[in-house]
C-alpha cells in the first residue's frame, strides 16, 4: 500500500537522508522499510529522489560526510552551515535519523503505538506482581514446613 501523505518537506528529507549515505537507492528504501521508518513502493521513492535529487545533491555533497570507524558505528559530525536546511545533517547519525523519522509518523500511530506499549508494560508488571506474591507465599510455606522440623530437632 502506497503512503500517499507524506509532504514535499519529508519527502524531501527522505531523499537527503538517502544521499548523505551513499547507500544504493533501492539497498536503502529496502532497509528503511524494513525498519518501518518509511512506507510506499520503491517507484514512489524513485520518483522522489528524480523530483529532488539535483537541488538536495548540492546541499548534502557540499558538506564533508562521516567516515565509518572500523567498529561500522557512524561518526557524527557537528557542522554549522550557512544552509537553512537542517535536514541535509539528519542522515549523518543514525540516532538522529530514527527520531526524525519518528516524527513523520501520523499522531494517531504514535498515540496507538504508546497505548500498545503502555499496555505490553502493565502485562509484565502485572505478571512480575502476581510471580512475586507466589514467590512469597512460598516462602511463607517452606518456612511453616521447616518450623516443625526445627521444633523436633530441639525436644
Amino acid at each position: 500500500m502506497a503512503r500517499t501523505n507524506y509532504t514535499d518537506d519529508q519527502k524531501k528529507a527522505f531523499v537527503s537522508a538517502w544521499l548523505a549515505t551513499g547507500k544504493p537507492k533501492s539497498r536503502w528504501h529496502k532497509e528503511q522499510v524494513a525498519a518501518g521508518n518509511i512506507e510506499g513502493h520503491y517507484n514512489a521513492f524513485d520518483q522522489w529522489v528524480k523530483l529532488w535529487q539535483g537541488e538536495l545533491q548540492g546541499q548534502v555533497s557540499a558538506q564533508p560526510q562521516a567516515q565509518a570507524p572500523a567498529g561500522g558505528h557512524q561518526v557524527a559530525r557537528t557542522t554549522r552551515t550557512s544552509s537553512p536546511n537542517a535536514l541535509s545533517n539528519v542522515g549523518r547519525n543514525s540516532s538522529l535519523l530514527a527520531e526524525f523519522q519518528q516524527t513523520l509518523l501520523p499522531e494517531d500511530v504514535q498515540a496507538k503505538y504508546i497505548a500498545f506499549l503502555e499496555a505490553k508494560v502493565s502485562g509484565l508488571t502485572a505478571e512480575l506482581e502476581a510471580l512475586q506474591e507466589e514467590n512469597a507465599q512460598l516462602h511463607t510455606r517452606l518456612e511453616a514446613l521447616e518450623a516443625p522440623e526445627a521444633q523436633q530437632e530441639n525436644e
